[in-house]
């Protein structure tokens, strides 16, 4: 099964192909072997290349989950490569009107990395929340301009609170 896979900005090319009790992961051309036990309803834990890590999986949205490892949490949206060709295939409206970035996770905001005023790119850094003693940087989902800043350094944030407005 081929998959396009995104974090942030960052996008993925991963293959998974069951290899008999264990599978096969190819992830932009890097192979991985890989064996995994369940642990309860959300979690696995996984033998990567002979290296142990345990890592939960919380489906947000269709399409969207939040995954946390012994390397942090994150947002992670995963898409069927022809489903991804046709997105991008298709032209996206100028204006998408005022967007709320939100915090996927409850944490502290470490750090503010925009300004009111500021254009910004889809991808680029806002917020830097510290949660779980890892700093996840929140992105901007399209590109805009920074209406409000919602938050500031120091404040304590919930899953779902709202950080900066993006017009």
């Amino acid at each position: 099964m081929e998959l396009i896979v995104f974090q942030g900005a960052c996008k993925r090319r991963v293959e998974v192909v069951r290899d008999g009790e264990a599978w096969r992961v190819c992830v932009d051309g890097r192979q991985y072997h890989v064996d995994l036990a369940p642990v309860d309803a959300e979690s696995r834990s996984l033998l990567i290349d002979g290296g142990h890590s345990e890592v939960s999986v919380h489906l947000e949205n269709p399409g969207e989950f939040l995954v946390t490892s012994s390397f942090g949490s994150g947002l992670v949206r995963v898409m069927d490569p022809l489903e991804y060709a046709a997105r991008q295939a298709t032209p996206q409206p100028p204006d998408r009107g005022t967007g709320v970035v939100t915090a996927y996770m409850p944490g502290r905001v470490a750090a503010i990395l925009i300004e009111t005023g500021q254009a910004v790119s889809a991808g680029e850094g806002l917020v830097v929340l510290e949660a779980m003693k890892m700093e996840n940087e929140i992105t901007a989902e399209h590109d805009g301009v920074v209406g409000k800043i919602l938050v500031a350094v120091g404040d304590a944030v919930e899953g779902g609170d709202p950080l900066v407005e993006v017009k």
